[in-house]
């Protein structure tokens, strides 16, 4: 018994002694309890609890690294942490025990320990650093006995294929996610957890320490009843232990340097953080962070060095600061907030492996030029799927100026977030010369194209350009996304004709949509044409019926013919100004508008070019056809009152005797559409004849709306005709229309006159109150000649024709409005008391070249021009003065025109006068001495004038303009004066002698030898006719 007490004495003392050589093989830091050095060359190696009676809790960085000769290490309880390449490179390392209060392997920890064929992770395991236990070739076994740690990246590759994992039965599904590949099920350790104790300021709410060891922390809202709203100032400075931080609920702030130079790899926020201090996780590890939509700024320098590889700010971040990421040199990507205004000086400086951005606005935030210093290689930069091509160049140039070479990176718009995946395989062929898509058997509804080929060869890729002629015709698909690759441009000719298209996403990289492109696309109810297009070709959305929305996003694009035939649901659409047409759209003309912004050039030359009529307004998107309803209080007169033509909706004849005529808008159930030649007159050469050329008896007309057309010589004569009120929209008011009505005071074209004939008001001498409306163009030669206007006179019609306002005697003032752009020969001639005209536009070109538009006799007019003239412009008004027979000098002056000119609004629609007249018994018709022709004249012949004499000298007949006549069997003639072809007039032969009824006056073409005609045309002119 005491030999056996005696030996066992011995070899405890052994024990001791082996111990304490053992212990002077080991390095500790006393203050953390850290090993940081093993000089022994044991190939077992056991190291001790406790060293020199300090804890042992960590294995320090590269302790063991590169000591080949080891081939066995346990590690005792007690150890929380192997920190990073504790045994890098061991190579003949073949068996480590780890001790369950492991709760850190850090990175490269085992890194190329190619022996080592077995590990057993003990269950407090929380944090296994990247490359952990990368190219270790022959570890075989990894056996989890706890619940998922954080693995970092690339920490068991390069391992053997064999390696099986074993996990707890509880944790299959979660591993298998976490490793990505499967594992089996094997045996379950037991975690220990200890309460963590903080340093807690409960007045202000902050924690200001910790003193424990634990690799993974969460830090509570709550202590003792009382809320942790912040982490102080410097609170985990410098702290080695925590790798995983949570911080719940409740916390707002991070204070200064709360966790600078901490090793964490991991973060998670509350959402209620609003705030992080300046360099608050300075020197981390960070790998993985959230960031809460609560937070609301990150101070200067924050994450300075991070390991983050991805990063998403919140929404409401307005500003990164001064350096925030600098140095993160694992960071790639970066997503950025709408909210984001400012990316202060170095934030992102020195990020080397930055090379991919991603803004969800469509405007870039105000970038320092040292922003994005020394990264090498950005190269892709997402903003907002709705931007346009100018804020693409906007994020460039912002970029640029931030230092960034522009061949460094692109600017990519993001692809519409309603687009399905790309295909993962496709049976598309690509044309790689053109770099079309050719064609395309592929069975699906929903396409979203490929930005790009490989070529055959494999030595690139090609990007698409677009879409050959029909590569999807008669095709299934439904949906049609183009490519956000700023290359395709193409859409070729039936290219989706006759598919099953609904929806088309068209990408403003599209320049053209060839010829039936969408023909017969009858699912298609809307698409958009973005600014880029250029040509849109002919047909290319005919028999689209369902067709209700089409809308151009550009300012100019060229249209082929028939674009929308047969469109029938299309309601209407909004070109842009610049639009260039040949032709007919194939939609009818009054659903079509112009943008608001569209130039009056621009609109005219577009309602040219659509072959619109004069009458068909081509109205700005927002712009309201004026329109004035004919008052319900007119009555129309009997039906019987009108000789009426139903077949051409023409009256022929008033027969009524009513003082105050209202038309009907319909006889017999027909739209009145004209008042045709002479309908209210009496003025004939027979009626002169008979003494009953004077229509007497009406006094006021009103014309319904249903009317478009107002014949020559209407009202011709009606010498006590005192107003007229007009609601039709009149396309054509004829020659000599109202001439000689002499008691005419007032009239009103209350929505519109679009065409003037000639000499229209011709001796009205009683009228002085004119609305004409906004859309006469021209003022025709003698329109008010010998009027009653009196006082000032507004003209605003552009082109005011020669003599149209001859002998306007009363006249004192006239006020020439800027859309006055030509006056012609005499307009203004006989204005005895004409004293002052106002050019509101100073621009002499007005005038022309000796038109003698003013009055020689006018030696008191004074002209007045905008104060802003200029003297060289003054001096050519002077000079066109002298061309018009007058002084000039001291005649022009400087002086802004006293009135103002904002409304052309008509006077109110009067009351009827009296009520309507019943109709008096038609006049007897005069009896018709119409004779055939008996002589020479040769029917239905072209007679043209081949002479012309004045005051007995000839005259070139160029110079005078084309004067003919055709005379029918009808015993009406057709005659062109100056090159103005008129209507048919009636005319009589007897003796070879023709006399035609030209508007009351007679024109006689007197016979010759030779079959020529002589006319004296109102002894100005002596003209001789020819028969073709």
């Amino acid at each position: 018994m005491k030999r056996r007490a005696l030996i066992a004495l011995i070899c405890l003392f052994a024990l001791c002694l082996v111990g304490a050589q053992a212990q002077e093989e080991f390095v500790i830091d006393a203050e953390t309890g850290i090993l940081t050095a093993y000089t022994g060359t044991a190939s077992k190696v056991e190291i001790p609890a406790i060293i020199n009676g300090i804890p042992l809790r960590a294995l320090g960085t590269n302790v063991f690294g590169h000591q080949a000769g080891i081939e066995e290490v346990v590690i005792p309880e007690g150890v929380t942490h192997i920190m990073s390449s504790a045994f890098y490179a061991c190579d003949g390392l073949k068996s480590v025990s780890l001790p369950p209060s492991l709760q850190s392997i850090d990175e490269f920890a085992f890194f190329l320990c190619g022996k080592l064929e077995k590990v057993i992770l003990p269950a407090n395991l929380v944090y296994v650093g990247s490359n952990a236990f990368y190219a270790c070739d022959s570890l075989k076994e990894v056996h989890f006995l706890g619940e998922v740690p954080y693995i970092s990246k690339e920490v068991f590759d390069n391992g053997p294929m064999e390696r099986v994992f074993t996990v707890p039965e509880g944790e299959i599904v979660a591993f298998e996610e976490l490793l990505g590949s499967p594992v089996t099920v094997g045996e379950a350790g037991t975690a220990n957890h200890t309460e963590p104790v903080f340093a807690f300021d409960s007045i202000n709410g902050l924690i200001t320490g910790y003193e424990g060891y634990a690799a993974r922390l969460t830090i509570p809202g709550m202590i003792d009843g009382q809320a942790v709203t912040g982490i102080a100032d410097r609170a985990f400075f410098g702290h080695k232990w925590l790798r995983i931080l949570t911080l719940e609920e409740g916390i707002k702030e991070i204070g200064h340097s709360a966790f600078l130079a901490a090793p964490l790899a991991v973060v998670n926020l509350p959402g209620t953080l609003e705030r992080i201090g300046e360099q608050a996780f300075t020197g981390s590890k960070i790998e993985r962070i959230n960031f809460p939509n609560a937070l609301r700024e990150i101070g200067k320098g924050a994450f300075k060095s991070a390991k983050l590889t991805e990063i998403t700010l919140p929404e409401g971040l307005s500003k990164i600061e001064e350096g925030v990421f600098e140095s993160c040199w694992n960071l790639e990507d970066v997503y950025l907030p709408a909210s984001l205004a400012d990316i202060g000086s170095r934030a992102f400086f020195d990020c080397s492996a930055l090379s991919y951005l991603v803004f969800v606005e469509d405007t870039p935030p105000v970038i320092a030029e040292d922003a994005f210093t020394q990264c090498p290689e950005i190269s892709d930069i997402d903003i907002a799927w709705t931007a346009t091509r100018a804020q693409a160049e906007a994020f460039a140039e912002a970029f640029v100026e931030a230092g960034i070479p522009n061949e460094q990176f692109t600017v990519w718009r993001a692809d519409n977030p309603a687009a399905p995946p790309f295909l993962q395989a496709t049976t598309m062929k690509f044309d790689e010369e053109t770099q079309l898509v050719i064609s395309s058997e592929d069975q699906v509804d929903a396409l979203h194209m490929y930005f790009s080929f490989w070529k055959q060869d494999g030595s690139g890729l090609l990007p698409v350009k677009g879409l050959s002629d029909g590569v999807f015709e008669g095709s299934t698909i439904k949906q049609f996304y183009v490519p956000h690759n700023d290359q395709f441009a193409h859409i070729g000719k039936r290219a989706f004709a006759n598919s099953a298209l609904e929806t088309i996403d068209l990408f403003d990289s599209v320049e053209v949509i060839d010829d039936e492109a969408f023909l017969g696309c009858e699912h298609l109810k809307e698409i958009t044409i973005p600014a880029s297009v250029q040509r849109i070709g002919e047909r290319a959305f005919a028999d689209c019926v369902n067709l209700e929305r089409v809308i151009f996003e550009g300012n100019a694009i060229q249209l082929g013919q028939q674009l929308f035939k047969d469109c029938g649901k299309l309601s209407g659409i909004v070109l842009p100004g610049g639009t260039q047409v040949s032709g007919s759209l194939g939609i009818p003309a009054e659903r079509i508008r112009v943008k608001d912004e569209a130039t009056d050039e621009q609109v005219t030359a577009l309602h040219t070019a659509l072959g619109m009529s004069v009458y068909e307004d081509l109205l700005r998107e927002r712009e309201v056809k004026a329109h004035t309803p004919m008052p319900d209080h007119f009555v129309a007169n009997a039906d019987s009152e009108f000789e009426f033509d139903a077949e051409t909706g023409t009256i022929k004849r008033y027969i009524g005797a009513s003082e105050t005529v209202v038309i009907p808008s319909q006889i017999n159930g027909v739209d009145v559409r004209e008042i045709g030649f002479n309908a209210f007159s009496n003025l004939t050469v027979f009626s002169v004849l008979e003494g009953t050329q004077d229509n007497i008896s009406l006094r006021h007309v009103v014309i319904p709306e249903t009317v478009q057309v107002i014949g020559d010589s209407t009202f011709l004569s009606c010498k006590s005709l005192e107003r007229v009120d007009c609601y039709g929209s009149i396309h054509s008011l004829g020659v000599r229309a109202f001439e000689e009505c002499s008691a005419l005071t007032e009239v009103n074209f209350y929505n519109n006159l679009y065409e003037m004939g000639g000499y229209t008001f011709h001796l009205c001498e009683s009228l002085n109150s004119v609305y004409l409306g906004t859309k006469l163009k021209s003022l025709p030669e003698g329109a008010f000649n010998g009027c009653g206007f009196e006082g000032d006179l507004v003209l605003s019609v552009p082109v005011v024709g020669a003599g149209a306002y001859q002998d306007c005697a009363k006249v004192i003032t006239l006020h020439i409005l800027p859309s006055v752009t030509e006056i012609g020969q005499g307009a203004f001639a006989g204005m005895d008391s004409l004293r002052e005209v106002y050019f509101e536009k100073a621009d002499p070109g007005i005038l022309g070249e000796f038109r003698y538009q003013f009055d020689p006799k006018a030696e008191d007019l004074m002209i007045y021009l905008p104060l802003d003239t200029s003297d060289e412009i003054l001096e050519a008004f002077i000079q066109k003065l002298k061309e018009n027979m007058l002084a000039g000098e001291g005649m022009v002056e400087r002086k802004n025109c006293p009135l103002t000119h904002d409304s052309n609004e008509p006077a109110s629609a009067p009351a009827p006068v009296d009520p309507v007249q019943p109709a008096a018994d038609a006049p007897t018709a005069a009896p018709d001495t119409r004779e055939e022709s008996t002589s020479g004249l040769q029917l239905d012949r072209r007679y043209v004038c081949v002479s012309a004499t004045t005051a007995g000298i000839a005259v070139d007949v160029a110079l005078i303009g084309e004067y003919a006549a055709i005379f029918s069997d009808n015993k009406t003639a057709v005659l062109t004066i100056a090159g103005t072809a008129l209507p048919p007039l009636p005319y009589t032969e007897e003796a070879g002698i023709v006399t035609v009824d030209y508007y009351g006056q007679a024109l006689v073409f007197n016979p010759l030898p030779d079959g020529q005609y002589e006319l004296n045309f109102f002894d100005s002119m002596l003209l001789v006719f020819e028969a073709e």
